[in-house]
């Protein structure tokens, strides 16, 4: 009996101590890649704010073939939104709350079951006739210390499917 007491006590210790640290995690997390495409900025704002043109390059949508997809709203406009429910991929929405074509796009990302609304942000900057491509996701985690564990890890978990759609993405404007 007191070898259980110990081992009960020690396990709450060190939930105890494990808590206390994610609290101390920042709460936080910015993702970010870039991809250099040789076309004018114009040519790549066109395949990003038409919501209905990221199944030819997200590496989302080739995951999934069978991704239930809606469209609302006008291409190229803030307000448009587009929701999915897929099996691998999970449910959630998209909606586009800035267009500044052909420089910037900004959307927010919401998936069903999490609380977290996250923003993503697509920056094009010209030089030498190439656009660089920057994406990034970035948002807070609240206050659940266990989502500021998550915050460790998102840049492993987002940062390879950005690549992963920045290439399709190159491919598809350079063809």
């Amino acid at each position: 009996m007191h070898i259980i007491r110990k081992i009960l006590l020690g396990s709450v210790l060190v939930l105890l101590v494990l808590a206390g640290i994610g609290f101390l995690l920042p709460s936080q997390y910015r993702v970010e890649r870039s991809i250099d495409i040789a076309a004018k900025p114009e040519v790549i704002f066109a395949e990003l704010a038409d919501l209905r043109q990221w199944h030819s390059w997200s590496v989302w949508y080739q995951r999934d073939a069978s991704m239930l997809v809606e469209y609302s709203g006008e291409p190229g406009q803030t307000g448009q939104l587009s929701r999915w429910q897929s099996a691998s991929q999970g449910n959630g929405e998209m909606q586009i709350i800035l267009v500044d074509a052909p420089k910037r796009l900004l959307y927010q990302l919401r998936f069903e079951g999490f609380d977290m609304v996250s923003t993503g942000e697509i920056t094009l900057i010209e030089h030498e006739g190439r656009t660089q491509v920057v994406w990034a996701d970035y948002g807070d985690l609240g206050n659940n210390p266990v989502n500021h564990y998550l915050g460790l890890v998102m840049d492993s978990i987002i940062g390879p499917d950005f690549e992963a759609s920045l290439r399709g993405l190159k491919q598809q404007v350079e063809k």
